[in-house]
């Protein structure tokens, strides 16, 4: 492979040349017109990145035969146009995301009968004329996310029939016409996230019955028909998270055996029955995190016999105790996230092995609770989160256990960087794998700095920290910083 750059006055160009593919870059931003007399005309990609651009496109493209890929991203264009695209008869994919096009044509898209994929999501498109992409036959995935589209009117994806992909999210719809999704019977995976959808006539999942991944989280939804996807039988990625949803009932997910993905956390799940999994045989991954439960029912987890990776974070209501029993049934079991919970005192792991991540993190967990890790050292790539919890010291033993384990996350911890609470691990920081290396929280004047920066001899021998003046505000600080962590918010 060869590569080498040009720059000029109007941007940084890139140009890659891979033995039968130009690749052509202009990533400096600030462009106010593409100099297209300057590029090759065998180029077969063409990725303009802003920021601060300000293009208007028109039959500016004409002479590149071979032009596969066409990015315009983050550059202020306010429209396609009608005659941009003549002539590119080699053009896949075309992507405009990120720009300020309101309005489309099927004018704009003719000739493009070999284009693939169309990527338009975060301009400002409200509506479209109907069968406004019915020249682009061949096409396979649309991206309309993040518009401001409010309806979907009827033949929209005329002459779709080859579409298996497309992603609405992110655009005020608050209806899914059935009859719309006639012309693309073919698709395999639906997103409409962030949408503003109380409920779908059942009538489209019968129309789309092959969807492989359907997308509904962030909406407005509070109930559910029990056989409301029962037309979806061929459904692996189920996404209904970050709605309103109450109960998940008996046989829900009855007709999707094929089921690998599921995501029902940030709803209002009190309970969840014992027969609510019932036939997800084939589930790996499910996340109920952050809901209102306080019991998972006895029988609840049976089926669940491919299960890897469970969250049940932020349920600060449930019997944990109970919930521990309950997922000895797990066997398969990899990932566990029981964060938030408010746990505290020691916890019995010791009948869940063969973990390579667990998520303890937001709980109010001290260094005397640490007894579970023996249960754990087995599991040579662990990744363990202990991170905004209560942990200020590391006896010898404790640093023993942790420093064997692949990565561990001590952020938001009041750690004590003395010789007798955090002398053992300090020492031993130098050898450690971890991503995140623990950072002081006292003495004050050792705040921030991380603990393989440190020397132990030169440390205070054994601070009373609960002396310090700072101490009594301690919580509060710990709990602002959990609370930023916890929301992925910078404080």
């Amino acid at each position: 492979m060869i590569v080498f750059s040009m720059f000029s006055s109007i941007a940084n160009m890139n140009l890659k040349l891979t033995n039968i593919m130009i690749v052509l870059h202009f990533i400096s931003g600030n462009m106010n017109f593409i100099p297209t007399e300057e590029i090759d005309p065998n180029v077969d990609v063409i990725e303009i990145v802003g920021p601060n651009n300000d293009l208007i496109i028109g039959p500016i493209f004409t002479k590149f035969k071979k032009l596969e890929v066409l990015r315009i991203i983050e550059s202020n264009v306010p429209a396609i146009g009608t005659h941009s695209l003549w002539g590119l008869k080699s053009l896949r994919i075309l992507d405009l995301q990120r720009n300020n096009i309101t309005q489309l044509s099927d004018d704009n898209f003719r000739g493009q009968d070999n284009l693939i994929e169309l990527d338009l999501s975060g301009n400002v498109l409200e509506r479209f004329p109907s069968a406004v992409f019915q020249y682009l036959t061949s096409l396979k995935i649309l991206n309309l996310a993040d518009n401001n589209i409010q309806e979907l009117v009827q033949r929209l994806f005329y002459k779709l029939s080859k579409l298996t992909y497309l992603d609405l999210s992110g655009n005020p719809l608050d209806l899914l016409p059935p009859d719309v999704f006639r012309d693309i019977q073919d698709l395999l995976v639906l997103k409409c996230r962030r949408c503003k959808l109380n409920k779908i006539n059942p009538q489209l999942y019968n129309l789309v019955k092959n969807l492989v991944e359907l997308d509904l989280g962030e909406n407005q939804f509070q109930y559910f028909e029990t056989t409301e996807f029962s037309d979806l039988t061929h459904l692996k990625k189920l996404y209904l998270d970050r709605n309103e949803l109450p109960v998940i009932v008996n046989k829900f997910f009855t007709f999707q055996k094929s089921l690998e993905v599921l995501d029902i956390s940030h709803n209002r799940l009190a309970r969840i029955p014992n027969l609510a999994f019932q036939n997800l045989y084939n589930l790996s991954f499910i996340d109920i995190s952050y809901n209102k439960l306080k019991v998972i029912e006895e029988q609840c987890l049976s089926s669940l016999i491919s299960l890897e990776t469970f969250n049940i974070s932020g349920n600060i209501h449930i019997e944990f105790d109970v919930l521990l029993k309950e997922l000895e049934v797990l066997e398969n079991l990899k990932s566990l996230s029981i964060a938030d919970l408010n746990l505290r005192g020691t916890i019995d792991l010791f009948h869940i092995q063969h973990l390579t991540f667990l998520n303890l993190s937001g709980n109010s967990l001290t260094s005397n609770d640490l007894r579970f890790l023996d249960s754990l050292l087995d599991s040579k790539d662990l990744k363990l989160d202990l991170s905004r919890n209560g942990f200020s010291d590391f006896d010898i033993m404790n640093v023993e256990h942790l420093s064997s384990i692949k990565d561990v996350n001590l952020d938001y911890n009041p750690i004590v960087c003395d010789q007798c609470h955090m002398g053992p691990l300090i020492n031993r920081s130098k050898e450690l794998t971890w991503k995140s290396i623990p950072i002081c929280f006292l003495p004050e004047n050792l705040r921030g700095n991380s603990i393989n920066s440190l020397d132990v001899q030169l440390l205070e021998e054994c601070i009373d920290f609960q002396n310090y003046e700072c101490f009594t505000n301690i919580n509060i600080v710990l709990t602002i910083q959990m609370k930023a962590k916890a929301e992925k918010l910078i404080v």
